[in-house]
């Protein structure tokens, strides 16, 4: 192949990429609001009847009054038993194909980053020529999440004093309620906690370190390569400035630790488990909320939606 061919080509796998980053932001910009526009009624207070011996429960998850019906019925012994339902047949916020949707279109981003490998010519389909995932690898991803959890407490902690923060919070927690509705679901949470997380982590780091800021790199240089790839993953996460903003930091992280390791098993696995951990702590505290402080929630607006 001569030099004409060898730019000609070049120029090709820049297309391509340009090409599937355009197709990817496009994705992300049009779903994104099948999230955040979520209908929202109040949640139906139930009324007792005289057949029926109630009582009151009421937690931090969830204020309202159960009326649970007595095992032998009062006066009407033809009253039948109500059977026990689950948390996720009585949560009005929770739609089982909405968070299937997610998932899947989530996991879509693994074929993507596959064909731009493929297409691209990218060395061992985007994983990279020194791919291992073992107990040490994955120790070392594990390891690697204790920074971003920090920082995560931290900016908890000066969240009140800081509104564009709680931006990002509402705009987080108004996700997790499309993902997994407004009462608390261990089981189903830690299923799609993990689904979600792995999809993401696989997905995006084969997308954007292993195939993105590889090609990069081999032309422009480790910090152009790292930069760029941020700023593109940054604005795929544009919901609201600052989150954007963390985005980015946040692939500057992974993107360091690929050039560092050498190894995307690494990357993947501190992406994949900080996902499933910031999901379900993320679902906790929803949980937790009033009925008004979610449907407030749900009412929020983006800066982009206003």
């Amino acid at each position: 192949m001569g030099p004409i061919e060898r730019a000609a080509h070049r120029q090709m796998k820049l297309f391509v990429l340009l090409v599937l980053g355009s197709c990817i932001s496009i994705a992300a910009f049009t779903t994104k609001p099948t999230v955040q526009k979520l209908s929202w009624k109040p949640l139906p207070r139930t009324r007792p009847s005289h057949k029926v011996r109630h009582y009151t429960t009421t937690s931090p998850k969830d204020h309202r009054t159960i009326f649970q019906p007595t095992l032998f019925a009062e006066n009407d012994p033809k009253e039948s038993v109500s059977k026990p339902t689950t948390a996720a047949e009585t949560d009005e916020l929770f739609d089982g194909g909405m968070t299937f949707t997610l998932v899947g279109g989530q996991s879509v981003l693994i074929i993507v980053a596959l064909v731009a490998a493929v297409l691209a010519k990218t060395p061992n389909y985007g994983f990279g020529t020194n791919f291992v995932l073992n107990l040490d690898s994955f120790g070392r991803g594990a390891l690697y999440t204790l920074p971003l959890f920090g920082i995560a407490k931290l900016l908890d902690l000066v969240e009140d004093s800081v509104p564009l923060l709680k931006d990002v919070t509402k705009a987080t927690q108004r996700s997790v309620i499309a993902l997994l509705g407004g009462t608390r679901k261990p089981v189903l949470a830690l299923f799609v906690s993990g689904a979600l997380g792995l999809a993401a982590g696989l997905g995006e780091e084969l997308l954007f370190r292993g195939v993105l800021q590889y090609e990069l790199l081999s032309r422009f240089g480790t910090e152009i390569a790292v930069v760029v790839t941020s700023l593109i993953f940054g604005a795929l996460h544009l919901v609201t400035p600052i989150y954007g903003l963390l985005a980015f930091l946040a692939s500057l992280f992974f993107g360091s630790l690929y050039n560092n390791t050498q190894n995307l098993a690494i990357p993947i696995v501190c992406h994949a488990l900080y996902d499933v951990g910031a999901l379900l702590w993320a679902h906790y505290e929803v949980t937790a909320l009033t009925n008004e402080e979610r449907e407030e929630i749900l009412n929020w607006e983006g800066p982009d939606e206003e």
